[in-house]
């Protein structure tokens, strides 16, 4: 009997396309390379971006945060005709190409070359998401970066026409920066200065609970669990969780806010926060203040007032 065999390809996966869009914080330096971390899908991603692509982001100091873009290459690219002899790596310190070199049990190892170096980029396989992963990867980075709108010398004028009012959550964040904690009353005060709209969530919350989230979130040393505590409250995310270190915290700290990244230089805003987007912004600020010679209170007011007075609607 004759059989007729059908020959397929739908058993095996498909080409991962990408491109995929990363933001990764300053973990550690080396001579030739700088570490950097960020978390995808519950996988730890540790890149070790080649010094030679970070020049020109923030001096000569690596930036603490970096945008890492990560797409398919469709090389190799060859000199001359399909058959002709494979080029090698197209690698500078706008773009670098990589290559597989390894599979390891969870990642895979591309390599590139630049001035007789070999550079390594280990890629978690959890990132292709079944997909088949390319043989050759480019890379790009840059740092979230905040373009101020206007001189910097206009802040103090545009602090001063600020007039939403805050003569209210001053007080409430000096009692609470006195206490070392937030009451219940206080909490739902603040939390209503900043948005009216989840009321009902913000009452949810137990007494006890705001003054221990919010006494943790004052009192600790370690910059995540101060934010990252203050998002455990029913309502509260990054934006109300900045307006409580705002004013109550002995550190200066921004209001993440709409009107603040457009005077920023942001006209889209992220899907969602993160922290590492946050601390990019609070150092951003914490440098304006420096420079201008102003409180982040007014830092917050000049933003502010100019997206108030400029922002289209």
């Amino acid at each position: 009997m004759k059989r007729n065999l059908t020959i397929g390809f739908a058993g095996l996966p498909k080409d991962w396309e990408g491109p995929l869009f990363m933001v990764f914080a300053l973990y550690s330096t080396h001579v030739r390379t700088v570490r950097y971390r960020a978390v995808i899908d519950e996988c730890v991603f540790d890149f070790y971006a080649p010094r030679f692509m970070l020049p020109g982001l923030v001096g000569d100091a690596p930036p603490t945060t970096i945008v890492v873009a990560l797409d398919r290459a469709d090389g190799p690219v060859r000199s001359l005709g399909f058959r002709g002899a494979p080029l090698g790596l197209q690698t500078d310190p706008e773009i670098a190409e990589y290559r597989a070199f390894e599979k390891k049990v969870n990642s895979i190892r591309y390599r590139t070359a630049f001035e007789k170096n070999f550079f390594d980029l280990y890629v978690p396989k959890a990132l292709f998401k079944g997909e088949k992963a390319p043989r050759r990867l480019c890379l790009q980075i840059d740092g979230i970066r905040f373009r101020l709108r206007f001189p910097i010398r206009e802040m103090r004028a545009r602090a001063a026409a600020y007039d939403y009012g805050d003569d209210i959550p001053e007080r409430i964040g000096a009692e609470a920066r006195a206490a070392g904690f937030y009451t219940k009353d206080q909490f739902l005060a603040m939390c209503e200065w900043k948005s009216q709209r989840p009321r009902a969530r913000f009452e949810t919350n137990a007494d006890q609970f705001v003054e221990e989230a919010t006494r943790v979130a004052l009192q600790s040393c370690d910059e995540r669990l101060r934010i990252g505590n203050l998002r455990l409250l029913d309502g509260v995310d990054y934006p109300t969780a900045s307006v409580l270190l705002h004013f109550g915290h002995p550190d200066p700290y921004p209001i993440l806010d709409v009107r603040a990244l457009w005077s920023l230089g942001l006209d889209e805003l992220p899907s969602s926060y993160s922290f590492d987007f946050w601390w990019a912004y609070v150092e951003c600020c914490r440098r304006l203040a420096t420079l201008s010679g102003l409180t982040m209170r007014d830092v917050d007011r000049a933003l502010w007032t100019y997206s108030k007075q400029n922002q289209p609607a």
